[in-house]
């Protein structure tokens, strides 16, 4: 496993507007990887967080935790790769994201799936 400095980012949830409410999400990326000189074809999964809809967007999170991914896929692929998508997986239900979760570890097409601990830490206890 590789240990990492945690980057812990706060952010402000869950306010008066009525339209945030609390989701579940994990974050997915395709990565192309030339660590052994061709192409390796790569999927990273975090583990699934909780964030408050309407207080941050998918975007922000894919912003606050794009460091601490690229050191991930930096030291795995030796500095050798490309992202060709990233995006937030959210949903309702916690156990419904933690399913998604597994099942987007174990889709095929890639040679490797790397799962990531993606250091958020939105409060989302405040959420409806």
């Amino acid at each position: 496993m590789i240990r990492l400095a945690a980057i812990v980012i706060a952010a402000t949830c869950c306010g008066a507007q009525a339209a945030e409410r609390h989701q579940f999400a994990y974050i997915s990326s395709n990565v192309d990887c030339y660590a052994a000189g061709q192409p390796a074809r790569m999927k990273f999964v975090s583990q699934v967080f909780a964030y408050c809809l309407g207080a941050v967007s998918r975007q922000q999170i894919l912003n606050d935790t794009k460091i601490f991914f690229h050191q991930v896929a930096n030291s795995r692929c030796r500095g050798r790769y490309s992202v060709s998508f990233e995006y937030v997986n959210a949903s309702d239900n916690e156990a419904q994201a933690e399913r998604e979760r597994e099942q987007s570890l174990r889709e095929t097409g890639y040679g490797l799936h790397v799962p990531w601990h993606a250091s958020v830490d939105y409060a989302s206890n405040r959420c409806r």
